[in-house]
């Protein structure tokens, strides 16, 4: 594996095509290897402790409170964490993108260096961009999404690339699997509908998006040489319960950990308490971050 470089009007080095030399050597689920994002009991009970000063009101909501910076910054102010986190308000695309981060630093913990990794988490405002026609393949921040140093693994060997999508003021979660060339659309406000409805919604979604990853694909690495056209549709339904619009983001984020291609390995059977308050002691748990109040 190589990469070719080129140096920014900083000065900064920067990857702009990675050479793959093979590709799509895919490794097993994580559950499968009894790999799993562990949670420290103080780092729960520390997100606890913020969790109900945040409820009660005892934090003062100016600033930020969640900074990241890898691969590029990432804010998110008090303000918006208390009332899409803590109050039970739909997700912003940046709550989603600082989950997908979250996800990506829990996986790097948890996978020996050099382990092939199953899944490759892109940011919701991938999603975002390209449904709003924006020019994504320069984007800077989408391009880091795909290659860069912070990125220790090959993303051309795992089976999913995973992507949550906002779509008419709800969320879903979409997966490419590079393995069976299939793609999976997770729909959380219609798991008591029927394929044939969800699949009408989300089809031509699907397809603005497939064809974007697969332009990414053909931009950003050399040798990569997989056929993304006629890849399989699913859009599986009756995966645990349905929820309302305003908690979809919590659903669709959770399944892109939890959903395995086929079932949910684990169904969202806790309160929404206990879910933010788990996703509250990930980010505390996390390193890598700079918050005032979750230091991850």
């Amino acid at each position: 594996m190589s990469r070719s470089r080129s140096t920014t009007s900083d000065g900064e080095e920067e990857i702009s095509v990675k050479i793959v030399h093979s590709h799509s050597n895919f490794g097993p689920h994580p559950h499968e290897l009894e790999l799993y994002h562990g949670m420290t009991l103080s780092n729960m009970m520390k997100a606890k402790e913020i969790f109900e000063a945040y409820s009660k009101g005892n934090i003062k909501l100016n600033g930020d409170h969640i900074v990241h910076y890898v691969p590029t910054r990432l804010a998110i102010d008090a303000v918006t964490f208390s009332q899409q986190m803590i109050l039970g308000g739909a997700f912003g695309v940046d709550l989603c993108d600082a989950i997908m981060r979250l996800y990506k630093a829990l996986d790097d913990r948890m996978y020996e260096h050099g382990q092939t990794r199953w899944r490759h988490f892109l940011p919701a405002s991938f999603a975002a961009k390209v449904l709003n026609r924006e020019n994504y393949i320069e984007d800077a921040h989408i391009r880091a999404s795909f290659i860069g140093q912070h990125i220790t693994y090959k993303v051309e060997d795992c089976t999913m690339i995973i992507v949550p999508v906002l779509t008419d003021a709800h969320w879903s979660c979409y997966f490419w699997d590079f393995a069976a060339k299939k793609i999976h659309v997770l729909d959380p406000t219609m798991m008591r509908s029927t394929i044939g409805n969800v699949q009408q919604k989300h089809n031509s979604i699907v397809t603005s998006i497939s064809d974007a990853i697969s332009r990414c694909k053909d931009t950003f690495f050399q040798g990569w040489g997989v056929d993304m056209n006629n890849w399989t549709r699913c859009f599986p339904v009756r995966l645990g319960v349905s929820c309302h619009k305003n908690n979809s983001g919590l659903f669709a984020t959770h399944y892109s950990t939890a959903y395995d291609g086929i079932r949910l390995l684990w169904d969202l059977n806790h309160t929404m308490r206990t879910l933010v308050q788990n996703y509250c002691s990930s980010f505390f748990g996390c390193k890598g971050t700079v918050a005032k109040y979750l230091l991850c």
